[in-house]
């Protein structure tokens, strides 16, 4: 069962949502979608033969965490007489672009395989289907045996794939940026009661409070969008990717909040009981976050 968050990072998450922009609270980005046609047999190969590797290439685009349709899906979309068209232009960009948008995916996915000589070629061609032209290329030879060819045809996913921008690399990296701790902030007593102390700890308050709520919204986000999956194929497995993170944030959220709230109260006691003005002195402090921990760290004159 989904993990409960508790009633401090719900309460500051929905306030701080009233101050944002709902642009910042939408849900996650879409998986890039790969619709993936059977490999064709030129020459030299048996049928079977071809029938699996068209099945080790969607294995190995589904593992890669792309949305994947597959052959017998595609049947179902379009039907017999689309079929057909599409199996007759397996190497025409524009005609594959066509089939793709018609399935509303964002490549496809074709490929060939044959003998030469006294080795094996499997070749693959990836279509984006929104610039009806091709994104990729890559091919392999290998060993004149099915082993060799099983492995040539992993590594030829592998090359091609890496070529399609990932949404949801970015966004993940997007969400690391906003969750790390503010740079630290160099602070200068004046004249005056000596509530140098006070300032820091007021300002490092704030930023764990801010990193909080940034991170409090973070993790709602993400436990909203993975609570809206369930019902749908393959909501265990993203359960099981997702969880951990969310778990995580949510910890590190709660350990913002306690340690900014400890602070105001440290720094309403050191503004309290002020003495004397001294020489200005400059320090630097800064939360730090790692290893599951929260702190604060400092350096310059004391």
């Amino acid at each position: 069962m989904p993990r409960r968050f508790s009633q401090a990072t719900r309460c500051l998450a929905v306030a701080a949502t009233c101050c944002l922009p709902a642009a910042a609270l939408g849900a996650g980005p879409q998986r890039v979608k790969i619709a993936v046609m059977d490999v064709r047999n030129v020459q030299g190969v048996a049928e079977g033969t071809s029938t699996i590797l068209s099945d080790i290439i969607v294995s190995e685009v589904a593992k890669a965490k792309f949305d994947v349709i597959s052959r017998s899906d595609i049947a179902a979309m379009v039907g017999f007489e689309k079929e057909k068209q599409m199996l007759g232009c397996s190497d025409d960009s524009k005609c594959l672009a066509e089939i793709g948008g018609a399935l509303g995916v964002d490549y496809m996915l074709t490929g060939q395989v044959g003998q030469i000589g006294s080795r094996y070629r499997i070749s693959l061609l990836l279509v984006d289907s929104k610039k009806a032209k091709v994104a990729a290329r890559s091919a392999q030879f290998c060993d004149r045996n099915e082993d060799a060819l099983a492995t040539a045809a992993q590594a030829t996913v592998a090359e091609i794939l890496a070529a399609v921008p990932r949404p949801e690399a970015a966004a993940a990296a997007a969400t690391a940026k906003a969750a790390a701790p503010p740079p630290a902030a160099e602070v200068t007593a004046t004249a005056g009661p000596n509530r140098t102390g006070a300032w820091i700890t007021y300002g490092v308050s704030g930023a764990f409070l801010l990193t909080g709520v940034i991170t409090g919204i973070s993790a709602q986000s993400k436990y909203n969008d993975l609570k809206a999956q369930q019902g749908q194929p393959g909501y265990p497995q993203a359960w099981d990717s997702q969880s951990d993170q969310i778990r995580k944030l949510s910890k590190a959220a709660d350990a913002c909040y306690l340690l900014g709230v400890i602070g105001v109260g440290v720094g309403t006691v050191l503004w309290l009981t002020a003495g004397p003005s001294e020489p200005a002195k400059k320090v630097a402090v800064g939360p730090v976050l790692g290893g599951g921990q929260v702190g604060i760290a400092a350096a310059g004159q004391f």
